[in-house]
């Protein structure tokens, strides 16, 4: 566990961050944290807004879609593929989207699980399960 964590840190500080692509946001920025009021919509819950690379929303949003998916319906491959060219609709992103976003990814993917581990009194030993699997496929993800 230490390596995965020194090998994440490592990658996380080859990251670059520019005025582009690193600043301000919210990063916590899923379903659950955007009230829809008509056509507005309102984001809520700014507890862990901080400064971060901007794909790192991106990461969260997919993390958020990717554990609740059913794959006859959506890949992960298809969320993502969405959530960028969304993304890009509005803000640029860099040509090292897929690298960051991975890495991004892990990061969300762990701290969740950080969370919940937190919490086991809220989430139930049969979310652990689905967790461990829903984790070792970021893992592989992670690592091609």
């Amino acid at each position: 566990l230490k390596s995965m964590q020194s090998h994440v840190y490592n990658q996380l500080m080859e990251l670059d961050q520019t005025k582009d692509n690193f600043g301000l946001i919210h990063a916590d920025l899923h379903a659950r944290n955007v009230l829809v009021q008509g056509n507005k919509l309102q984001i809520i819950d700014f507890d862990d807004c901080g400064y971060s690379w901007h794909c790192y929303e991106i990461a969260v949003a997919e993390t958020d879609a990717v554990s609740s998916l059913d794959p006859k319906i959506v890949t992960a491959q298809e969320i993502r593929h969405a959530l960028v060219e969304g993304y890009r609709s509005t803000r640029h992103l860099n040509s090292e989207i897929e690298k960051e976003l991975n890495i991004l990814t892990m990061v969300r993917t762990l701290i969740q699980l950080g969370w919940a581990n937190d919490r086991r009194e809220l989430m139930g030993k049969e979310f652990f399960t689905s967790y461990i699997d829903h984790l070792m496929q970021a893992v592989d993800s992670y690592l091609k």
